[in-house]
Protein backbone atom coordinates (compact mmCIF):
# COMPACT_ATOMS: atom_id res chain seq x y z
CA UNK A 1 0.00 0.00 0.00
CA UNK A 2 2.69 2.77 0.63
CA UNK A 3 4.19 1.79 -2.95
CA UNK A 4 1.19 2.10 -4.44
CA UNK A 5 0.78 6.01 -2.41
CA UNK A 6 4.31 6.55 -3.38
CA UNK A 7 3.32 6.25 -7.39
CA UNK A 8 0.57 7.62 -6.96
CA UNK A 9 2.43 11.18 -5.96
CA UNK A 10 4.82 10.71 -8.80
CA UNK A 11 2.20 9.99 -11.33
CA UNK A 12 0.10 13.11 -10.18
CA UNK A 13 3.52 15.11 -10.15
CA UNK A 14 4.52 14.24 -13.46
CA UNK A 15 1.15 14.99 -14.96
CA UNK A 16 0.98 18.73 -12.62
CA UNK A 17 4.33 19.40 -14.25
CA UNK A 18 3.03 19.18 -18.09
CA UNK A 19 -0.23 20.64 -17.16
CA UNK A 20 1.88 23.38 -15.61
CA UNK A 21 3.96 23.52 -18.39
CA UNK A 22 1.67 24.20 -21.08
CA UNK A 23 -0.26 26.61 -18.80
CA UNK A 24 2.64 29.12 -18.21
CA UNK A 25 3.81 28.71 -22.02
CA UNK A 26 0.33 29.13 -23.70
CA UNK A 27 -0.72 32.53 -21.24
CA UNK A 28 3.24 33.43 -22.17
CA UNK A 29 4.67 33.50 -18.64
CA UNK A 30 7.03 30.60 -18.66
CA UNK A 31 10.13 31.41 -16.64
CA UNK A 32 12.43 28.65 -15.27
CA UNK A 33 11.68 30.36 -11.98
CA UNK A 34 7.69 30.32 -12.10
CA UNK A 35 7.85 26.79 -13.20
CA UNK A 36 9.66 25.22 -10.47
CA UNK A 37 8.20 27.14 -7.93
CA UNK A 38 4.21 25.68 -9.85
CA UNK A 39 6.15 22.49 -9.86
CA UNK A 40 6.97 22.76 -6.26
CA UNK A 41 3.82 23.51 -5.16
CA UNK A 42 2.09 21.00 -6.98
CA UNK A 43 4.62 18.22 -5.35
CA UNK A 44 3.48 19.73 -2.13
CA UNK A 45 -0.29 19.05 -2.71
CA UNK A 46 0.16 15.62 -4.20
CA UNK A 47 2.13 14.54 -1.48
CA UNK A 48 -0.41 15.80 1.30
CA UNK A 49 -3.01 13.76 -1.01
CA UNK A 50 -1.91 10.69 -0.64
CA UNK A 51 0.33 10.50 2.29
CA UNK A 52 -0.55 7.70 4.49
CA UNK A 53 -2.11 8.73 7.84
CA UNK A 54 0.31 6.99 10.11
CA UNK A 55 3.86 7.80 10.25
CA UNK A 56 5.39 7.72 6.72
CA UNK A 57 7.69 4.29 5.88
CA UNK A 58 10.64 4.44 4.47
CA UNK A 59 10.26 4.40 0.66
CA UNK A 60 8.98 7.59 1.24
CA UNK A 61 12.67 9.12 2.06
CA UNK A 62 13.55 9.48 -1.71
CA UNK A 63 10.23 12.15 -1.71
CA UNK A 64 10.78 13.90 1.59
CA UNK A 65 15.04 14.25 1.08
CA UNK A 66 13.55 15.87 -2.68
CA UNK A 67 10.97 18.29 -0.83
CA UNK A 68 13.80 19.56 1.99
CA UNK A 69 16.28 20.25 -2.09
CA UNK A 70 12.91 21.61 -3.75
CA UNK A 71 12.61 24.17 0.20
CA UNK A 72 16.44 25.40 -0.48
CA UNK A 73 16.00 26.24 -3.99
CA UNK A 74 13.12 28.23 -3.34
CA UNK A 75 14.65 30.06 -0.21
CA UNK A 76 17.57 30.75 -2.68
CA UNK A 77 14.60 32.00 -5.69
CA UNK A 78 13.13 33.76 -2.92
CA UNK A 79 16.62 35.36 -1.76
CA UNK A 80 17.53 36.73 -5.28
CA UNK A 81 14.26 38.06 -6.03
CA UNK A 82 14.31 39.93 -2.50
CA UNK A 83 18.43 40.93 -3.49
CA UNK A 84 16.98 42.26 -7.16
CA UNK A 85 14.34 44.56 -5.21
CA UNK A 86 16.95 46.04 -2.55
Amino acid sequence: MPNANRDRVVVTQAAWMVVALAALVALGRFLVETYFVVSFIGLLVAIQLFAPPEERPACWRPIRLLVVVCFLVFGYLVYLRFAAIV
